[in-house]
């Protein structure tokens, strides 16, 4: 109800804004696949997934290098940035003072 009455006071409004979540792409998703395959059953990762990547990327994977230890150059190959929301933020001022609050969000 506070909030309700700051916004109708006209002491306060609204922010619409949006998550950036990063997310592998499915070529990387089919060789993490694999490669647990490889190491839980020794079975061998395909030929279309390895060449589907960056061999540097590859390689590293193999070796056992998490994808965060990846060189920074590679992510613009391997993940690919999603926006979730849209959230929604109200904000008022009382005094010297500005509130916030989270309204609600919605993850599309």
């Amino acid at each position: 109800m506070l909030v309700g009455l700051r916004l109708s006071n006209a002491a306060g409004w609204f922010e619409v804004f949006f998550f950036p979540k990063r997310r592998v792409t499915p070529e990387l998703h089919a060789f993490l696949k694999a490669l647990a395959s490889l190491r839980e059953r020794e079975q061998p990762i395909p030929e279309t997934l390895a060449q589907a990547l960056p061999a540097e990327v590859v390689s590293l994977l193999l070796q056992g290098v998490s994808l965060t230890d990846l060189p920074r150059q590679s992510h613009k190959v391997i993940f690919h940035l999603v926006q979730l929301g849209p959230s929604v933020r109200s904000r008022w001022r009382e005094d010297a003072h500005t509130y916030q609050g989270i309204v609600g969000h919605e993850i599309s």
